[in-house]
């Protein structure tokens, strides 16, 4: 069987345990080629580089759909960004063009770091509070569960305060009924004209219909979606099903992957020949490509299995620091072992083997995108959430509140957009949906709580310098206060024995902010752990990151009375907004 290759800087077409691939990224002489032809092709050698400017102006008439830009999203699973898992060294290929022809955002966060919540934040506009599960039955709360030991104790770490995630309609707290099948950005972009196509994984549970259909988002032309927790399990070569899926979910039904194909290269040449499907059909389009790519057990493409890295994972200043003065789950971690950070290391080896192909695939979209001449296409690149490997004596994984598991990449091209510059300004996945719609010519929806970033995209040429933020002589910074509100309720008891990485009492809220104003509230984190709807809360954290960027110090007991009470306020407000009440930051920031 041949494999795309050259044609495309291509995605490889691998197949599990069938290994004849005409592929050059496998011989080191071949990928000494790719490589030599990708430089010359970010440095504008004989292929063109991303457009920078609009081919064509932008039109809000949705009778002239190929007036309206592309817009083109890569969303990876667990990729982080403070230990380095987005770096050249890491990516050196299409995450490194991207990065070139367009702006990173610096401050951009998860507003859940779990995948499905932050999934379905992306997708919707909506902060956690607004899509989550509150009520399962008439008159029993979620709050007042019982178990054996009698009521929850949300600050007791055995004791279940969380709506079960296997209830029906339910996943990771979220309630299926409020977004699937819509409203959602894929609804409102495709009752525009747009065709919207969604790839890989979408919920870590897939909502279906009695028969065992699933149920297609409104407004989505083609829907190829991972299975998630139904995914078969059984396999050797996969025991994930997450890198070697069985089947996927489609428009139709089931669509058996009976070649066993890998997955982050099989979506990349399915998803380029989308693209080149709806250009032909001359319409604007949406689409959404999520690999499992680093996730869980992190498997590497065939090709790249013997790919050499010569890296651990970082010791940073928060590695196997004891931090007694965190909450409970932090404060009892035990000093890490010696052979934990060796698997942390090899761990760590293997996610960016893993990210290799995930690369190839955002290159291959790329250059697919750049053929099209006539036509506007913004593309932006991220991560659904974080992740540590020792971090605070913490093991491996996300579900916490600190810049290892909220702090994202994210990277942005496409026209009016500066290239290879740092943006100041501060974004969460909430904002993406509006953000879209903006660019499509649309309106922001009375449902979404996330605001358009448009304004401090296009044209901006204000760039972050380490902490500072570098503006041209005159220049107004259009988003000079940014908040991101983090909610996350604990799934429960996660972790290797020993080593928690979440608890029940790991339900928390958050402010990360960064107010540039002159007097304004700096570069801080405001936590509050409690109970599911946080009418009881149990602990305090404060973090003023300009001072400790590592989040090792907790200065809330220090902080005065009024102080405690102006963040209380702040937090409470912003934890209570809906749709257009969550986009004025002043608003939800202005204590009298």
């Amino acid at each position: 069987m041949g494999y795309w290759v050259v044609a495309r800087i291509n995605v490889t077409k691998g197949k599990a345990l069938r290994c004849r691939m005409r592929n050059p990224m496998v011989t080191p002489r071949g990928f000494l080629l790719l490589s030599t032809f990708l430089a010359v092709w970010y440095h504008g050698g004989s292929a063109a580089s991303l457009p920078t400017r609009p081919q064509r102006p932008h039109s809000t008439d949705p009778t002239a759909p190929s007036t309206r830009p592309n817009i083109l999203f890569v969303l990876l699973d667990d990729q982080d960004i403070v230990l380095g898992g987005d770096s050249p060294n890491a990516m050196p290929n299409g995450l490194r063009s991207l990065s070139q022809s367009g702006a990173t955002i610096a401050n951009w966060f998860a507003a859940t770091p779990v995948c499905a919540c932050s999934r379905a934040e992306i997708l919707t506009g909506r902060y956690f509070h607004n899509l989550q599960v509150t009520q399962l039955d008439p008159g029993d709360s979620w709050d007042r569960k019982h178990n054996s030991e009698g009521p929850c104790s949300p600050f007791h770490p055995s004791r279940d305060c969380g709506a079960p995630s296997t209830a029906p309609g339910f996943n990771m707290h979220l309630n299926f009924s409020l977004f699937s099948p819509g409203p959602t950005v894929a609804s409102h972009l495709g009752n525009a004209g747009y065709r919207v196509g969604i790839f890989g994984k979408y919920l870590n549970r897939v909502p279906l219909h009695p028969d065992g259909r699933p149920m297609v988002p409104d407004g989505v032309h083609t829907f190829f979606v991972s299975p998630g927790d139904e995914a078969d399990k059984s396999s050797a070569l996969d025991p994930s099903g997450e890198y070697y899926p069985s089947f996927y979910y489609s428009n139709d039904g089931i669509w058996n992957n009976t070649e066993l194909e890998y997955e982050t290269a099989f979506l990349g040449n399915r998803s380029v020949d989308w693209i080149r499907n709806a250009t032909a059909d001359r319409v604007p389009w949406f689409l959404y490509i999520a690999p499992h790519a680093p996730h869980g057990l992190a498997l590497p493409a065939p090709w790249y299995t013997k790919l050499t890295i010569n890296a651990t994972a970082p010791r940073s200043p928060s590695w196997n620091y004891s931090a007694t003065d965190h909450h409970w789950l932090i404060a009892q971690q035990p000093a890490l072992t010696t052979a934990e950070a060796a698997t942390f290391d090899s761990k760590f080896r293997k996610r960016w083997q893993c990210l290799r192909a995930a690369d190839d695939t955002i290159a291959a979209l790329l250059k697919e995108v750049n053929t099209l001449a006539d036509q506007s296409t913004f593309i932006f690149a991220s991560s659904d959430n974080g992740y540590h490997f020792g971090e605070l004596r913490l093991g491996e994984g996300k579900w916490n509140v600190y810049d290892t598991d909220v702090r994202l990449p994210m990277r942005v091209a496409g026209p009016g957009i500066a290239q290879g510059i740092t943006l100041g300004m501060v974004g969460s996945h909430v904002d993406l949906a509006p953000t879209w719609l903006e660019l499509a010519g649309l309106s922001i929806p009375d449902e979404m709580d996330g605001r358009s970033l448009v304004g401090g995209l296009i044209g901006s040429t204000t760039e972050s310098t380490g902490g500072e933020v570098r503006k041209e002589p005159g220049e107004r910074d259009p988003l000079p206060v940014g908040l991101a509100l983090i909610e996350y309720h604990s799934l429960g008891m996660v972790g290797a024995p020993g080593r928690l990485g979440d608890a029940w009492n790991n339900t928390y809220r958050a402010l990360r902010i960064i107010d540039r104003r002159p007097y304004g509230l700096g570069n801080v984190l405001y936590v509050e752990f409690g109970d599911y709807s946080f009418s009881t809360v149990q602990f305090h954290e404060f973090f003023d990151l300009e001072t400790d960027p590592w989040q090792l110090h907790s200065t809330f007991n220090a902080l005065s009375s009024a102080n405690k009470s102006a963040w209380a306020t702040r937090l409470a407000r912003a934890y209570a907004c809906h749709g257009s009440s969550c986009r004025d930051h002043n608003a939800l920031l202005r204590v009298e």
